[in-house]
């Protein structure tokens, strides 16, 4: 597990539509934590789209959201991450640390399901 990373479900059901998750994390080794709602789901397609509600991210950006997919071709598995977000003004950077987060978060699953 990712030090200081956690999620736990607020409100709803684990991975349906409409449910709101807790999230802590860190970025650039400062504490974070952001409530995401589960804005689309398809296991069929194994894509999952959050957008973030609260937390220290949104004084930075109007609106961030996440969505991942995974693909799957025999025993190699695809991983896309796309996140869209909209900057509350021209100085704030990229949301490059997230980008990271989501690197290492999919290596951590990769490692625990090899296990």
């Amino acid at each position: 597990m990712l030090p200081g990373f956690g999620c736990e479900l607020h409100e709803g059901e684990w991975g349906a539509v409409g449910s709101i998750l807790k999230w802590n994390w860190l970025v650039d080794g400062e504490p974070q934590h952001t409530k995401e709602l589960i804005e689309f789901a398809d296991e069929n397609n194994k894509s999952i789209t959050f957008r973030v509600l609260e937390g220290e991210i949104i004084q930075i950006y109007k609106r961030i959201a996440a969505n991942v997919r995974a693909d799957q071709n025999g025993e190699n598995c695809l991983v896309t991450w796309t996140v869209e977000y909209e900057k509350i003004n021209e100085d704030v950077p990229d949301p490059d640390s997230i980008i990271d987060f989501a690197y290492n978060l999919t290596k951590d699953i990769k490692t625990h399901h090899l296990k």
